[in-house]
């Protein structure tokens, strides 16, 4: 298969921008595109010498070097060296499977040499993006996840279990009461409900509910706004460590939105409900 080694030279620049890349941020490095292009381009032009080399023994070697030289590039001077030169080297690993694992799919090859390097370019960018997501996921689960708590709330006869995220952007007051205002999804908050309560929530009737119940309109991050159900509960509980649960007089707003993000959750906390 003819190879114009201006391909060559644009798939290994290409590939290594772009594991270094995926490394500084999976890292929390600032973007330091100079020391990335730099990295890359030696990388690059060091491999075009990888032909030349018989035996499997030296070959192994200059590789390593490559290794050491541009880690030394991408890292030198950064907090966890150590630790950021071995996820470049496993990232690296990972595309090398990626490529070699699509190519084998698409056309049962496994000889690095008949792989298209249209297709190498190509798994390197799909595996970019895949782990780019993968990373901002597990950021927001870990961000989220020692926020959560078990609560418990009893309305119309009836009780709900679930898991509350304490949202410190939530910083809705009822206007009339001075309550703070736990928000709820309407999946979640359906389950106590009788079919003529379902029909009037759906019905956008949910103020015939009680007889202090009203819709209010509140204003959304994005800047948009949306009207949420508001209702006074029997009891709403908040579940800490050790099993201990603390009572709260709240007010209870019903939304349609949707809750979850990367951690599964039935309700937004107000930050004023804090362990006493």
């Amino acid at each position: 298969m003819e190879v114009y080694i201006e391909v060559v030279i644009l798939d290994n620049f290409t590939l290594t921008y772009l594991i270094g890349a995926l490394s500084e941020f999976v890292m929390h490095y600032k973007r330091d595109i100079f020391r990335i292009v730099i990295g890359a381009q030696v990388a690059t032009i060091i491999t075009l010498f990888y032909p030349l080399i018989p035996d499997n023994f030296p070959l192994l070697a200059l590789k390593f070097a490559v290794f050491v030289v541009v880690s030394l590039i991408f890292f030198a001077g950064r907090e966890r060296f150590l630790l950021a030169s071995l996820l470049f080297l496993g990232i690296t690993f990972i595309f090398g499977g990626v490529i070699f694992a699509l190519s084998y799919a698409i056309w049962g090859q496994q000889n690095e040499s008949q792989i298209p390097l249209s297709l190498v370019l190509l798994s390197g960018i799909i595996c970019y993006k895949i782990v780019k997501k993968v990373c901002i996921k597990k950021r927001k689960f870990d961000d989220a996840k020692n926020q959560i708590y078990d609560f418990t709330l009893k309305i119309f006869s009836k009780t709900i279990s679930g898991r509350a995220l304490m949202d410190t952007g939530n910083r809705l007051y009822d206007d009339k009461s001075g309550l703070p205002v736990v928000i709820i999804s309407a999946k979640s908050f359906i389950t106590a409900l009788d079919d003529e309560k379902v029909s009037l929530l759906i019905s956008g009737r949910g103020e015939k509910m009680q007889r202090s119940a009203r819709y209010i309109t509140i204003e959304t991050v994005g800047g948009g706004a949306r009207k949420i159900l508001l209702l006074d509960p029997d009891e709403f509980s908040l579940y800490f460590g050790g099993g201990q649960n603390i009572l709260y007089t709240v007010k209870l707003g019903v939304s349609f939105s949707p809750l979850n993000d990367s951690v599964k959750y039935d309700a937004l906390l107000h930050p004023s409900l804090t362990k006493k």
